[in-house]
């Protein structure tokens, strides 16, 4: 672990989300193992960053011919389409990949 990530690890702490320099697995233990609003609030900070992480790469997409298709597709995948109120550990585990991999591509100041 290095400074970049205890400074990451920190300022994610102070939005409200667990350590996400740490593995998918971890990221992942944490949230279920986090008392009852805890994990509530973490995994609505999730959702919330993985819906403006998805926004981002749309913009970024470039065959408009495809994009209906694909997103549904993607909003399936990450647990946004249809009416799904059952906890998803799968689509838990996507959301913290994108979240992460978007929170280390951006400014910190994105949460």
């Amino acid at each position: 672990m290095n400074e970049k990530d205890v400074i990451f690890d920190v300022k994610c702490l102070d939005a409200g989300l667990p350590p996400m320099s740490r593995s998918i697995r971890e990221i992942v233990d944490m949230i279920i193992r986090a008392p009852k609003q805890d994990r509530r609030r973490m995994c609505r900070k999730i959702r919330k960053l993985t819906k403006i992480a998805l926004k981002e790469s749309k913009r970024l997409q470039i065959e408009p011919l495809l994009e209906a298709q694909m997103d549904e597709q993607i909003e399936r995948a990450y647990g946004f389409a249809g009416e799904q109120n059952v906890f998803s550990i799968k689509i838990l585990e996507r959301r913290v990949v994108l979240v992460k991999r978007f929170l280390q591509n951006k400014d910190h100041e994105t949460f």
